[in-house]
């Protein structure tokens, strides 16, 4: 197939940007590219590199693809030609109007630094979790001279530039402004995690978040119309992952960008280190939504082919070699892949002074977690049922965010306020949280399963006495200030937190608790 008729079967529009990928990426391959002066030759000569068909299809559309998306690509090759299987591609995209102006705007771009940390979940949620108190710290402990962050352009594989001061919803690619539309939606979003307070809430919100979810798609859309309407001249920036690493510290945000990673490994194209958090969806099913059991399972995939995984317990470090292994019985490859396993306990996700005493309230018992079966609530509330027909005050707040399947729970919690027991479920910035755990007799993290138990390490930095339940990782390290009772005992539960109470503590000083973020910070990124 000569250049003309190549170049006759595709829009014209999409030739130069297109040429200039081709470009960069031979360039950052070693290769000479004033050799290749259209492109044709620029495509032939990038098919002749081992990982040649990856970055055609890159080059092409300007985007990462999901492992489908390039297994159809590839069979295009092999069944016809390279030059076949681009001008289908270009067909295939251009169909869709944006993925077309993504194939016309994106440029590539060497990212800054050695290693980039994905922060699109965390910096793009309406709550925290412990997962992200951790995400931020990590990045909080690091600067721009060593890693970059960045946040994939929702489902299209753009991994967009971008830091935490950044932190709105909808990535706009060079204003720091959000437009109208935006602060809607944020608001939307904010009134539907609030439905969750009830039933009828909560059905109401199955209805408005698949919406909601169509509404964003339309706002990214827009948003993309108005930045090339306002500056025509400038492209839309993707980095280039080649000889780079990429660090994934919580789970991708949607299948695609699990299956886009995925191809990635697949393909060899950059090395990947994933901070492993817990395995419950696998060995505690029953406990996890099912939409989040499905991208899960998804995500496993990832740690089996990952270079590098850190796991946050030595229990979750056991568990990943166990997957491992059981992934290798099925191919020859997998067993023969490199992989290092190390273990690192999570820091206090919280600023703690060290110095400062802090007086306790001699009735507050605090639970922290979102509101879902494995954190057990049910043993707290039903230990609070047992000590009020003792006719033992105690006062008791839970912090977290709504999670599902937690209909009993809520309830349970408004039969408690009926009988007038002093309990409530609080808001908190860290600030507040601070306070809260520090000022409280004891923290009570009974779950039935955790991957380590970040309110745990919160608590003991703060002074705060804190009682858990006999399961792993949590008994792995008991020290002073820490109690146990057995899983699902309330009476045990109950009778504890009654001798506390006769006893209760005056103030409490923060402390140290072991692993900092400078550990987390030279074990994800001290080149090693």
């Amino acid at each position: 197939m000569d250049l003309k008729n190549f170049e006759d079967k595709i829009n014209p529009i999409f030739i130069d940007p297109m040429q200039k990928r081709v470009s960069f990426i031979l360039s950052e391959l070693g290769a000479q590219t004033e050799k290749y002066s259209n492109l044709q030759f620029s495509i032939a000569a990038l098919n002749e590199f081992k990982t040649g068909k990856y970055w055609i299809w890159v080059a092409i559309t300007g985007c990462y693809p999901t492992k489908a998306a390039f297994a159809k690509f590839d069979s295009d090759v092999v069944t016809q030609n390279i030059f076949v299987a681009c001008e289908n591609l270009i067909k295939s995209r251009d169909s869709d109007p944006m993925l077309g102006t993504l194939m016309r705007h994106v440029e590539l771009a060497p990212a800054p630094t050695n290693f980039l940390v994905d922060a699109t979940h965390t910096y793009s949620a309406f709550y925290v979790t412990g997962i992200q108190r951790v995400v931020r710290e990590i990045i909080a402990t690091t600067n721009s001279d060593e890693v970059t962050t960045f946040r994939f352009f929702d489902n299209y594989g753009v991994m967009a530039p971008f830091s935490p001061e950044q932190d709105h919803l909808i990535f706009e690619n060079r204003s720091q402004e959000v437009s109208e539309g935006t602060k809607l939606f944020n608001l939307m979003m904010s009134i539907s995690h609030g439905l969750e307070a009830n039933k009828a809430g909560r059905i109401l919100k199955k209805f408005l978040v698949p919406m909601l979810r169509k509404i964003k798609k339309r706002l990214i859309f827009k948003s993309i119309e108005k930045t090339i309407a306002a500056k025509p001249g400038e492209p839309f920036i993707n980095y280039c992952i080649l000889n780079r690493k990429l660090t994934l510290i919580e789970f991708p945000p949607s299948a695609a960008v699990v299956s886009q990673y995925e191809c990635i490994l697949e393909n060899n194209i950059s090395w990947l280190q994933i901070v492993c958090h817990d395995f419950v969806p696998i060995f505690h099913a029953w406990t996890v939504e099912s939409n989040n059991r499905s991208h899960y399972l998804k995500y496993l995939r990832l740690i089996l082919l990952a270079d590098k995984v850190i796991a946050i317990s030595e229990m979750v470090a056991s568990q990943a070699r166990l997957m491992i292994q059981a992934f290798s019985l099925e191919r020859k490859e997998w067993s023969g892949r490199s992989r290092k396993i190390v273990c690192l306990p999570l820091s206090s996700g919280l600023k703690f002074s060290k110095t400062e005493d802090i007086e306790k309230d001699p009735s507050l018992f605090l639970m922290l977690g979102s509101i879902e079966p494995r954190k057990n609530h049910a043993q707290f509330l039903d230990a609070l049922q047992i000590l009020h027909a003792r006719n033992i005050y105690v006062k008791a707040r839970l912090i977290g965010a709504m999670g599902w399947d937690n209909d009993q729970i809520l309830e349970k919690i408004e039969l408690l306020k009926d009988l007038g027991v002093d309990i409530e479920r609080m808001k908190a910035d860290d600030n507040v949280l601070k306070r809260t755990i520090t000022s409280a007799q004891a923290l009570i993290q009974v779950s039935e399963a955790e991957g380590f138990g970040l309110p745990v390490a919160e608590a003991l930095a703060g002074g705060t006495r804190v009682i858990i339940s006999d399961i792993r990782p949590l008994i792995d390290s008991i020290r002073p200030g820490m109690d146990v009772v057995p899983l699902n005992d309330s009476q045990s539960l109950a009778n504890l937190m009654e001798e506390i109470l006769l006893n209760p503590a005056n103030t409490s000083q923060e402390k140290f608790d072991g692993t900092s973020w400078s550990d987390w910070k030279s074990e994800l990124f001290g080149e090693k």
